[in-house]
């Protein structure tokens, strides 16, 4: 995964900043429930930023070193278990 960021970036943790790597981020968990389940793509992008992950406060530090396979696994646990459809 690569998120675009601006020179100093790293070192602040601004809003805009931090909602550009989730959405990055959220992008990525949705290819994988596409090419899992099949829907279609902006059901897929709508169910990866309504998983839990999305919804937690992160740090900027902590978006860069996150687990993709842990997201998408969480994130089709929750589908597999109707928690977010």
């Amino acid at each position: 995964m690569i998120v675009k960021m601006e020179p100093n970036s790293i070192k602040e943790n601004n809003s805009d900043t931090i909602n550009s790597m989730k959405e990055t981020i959220a992008v990525e968990i949705a290819q994988h429930i596409e090419k899992k389940y099949g829907f279609r793509w902006i059901k897929c992008l709508d169910l990866a930023m309504s998983a839990t992950w999305w919804h937690k406060d992160y740090t900027i530090d902590e978006l860069a070193a996150i687990g993709m396979d842990e997201l998408v696994e969480e994130s089709c646990r929750q589908i597999d278990n109707d928690e977010i459809l």
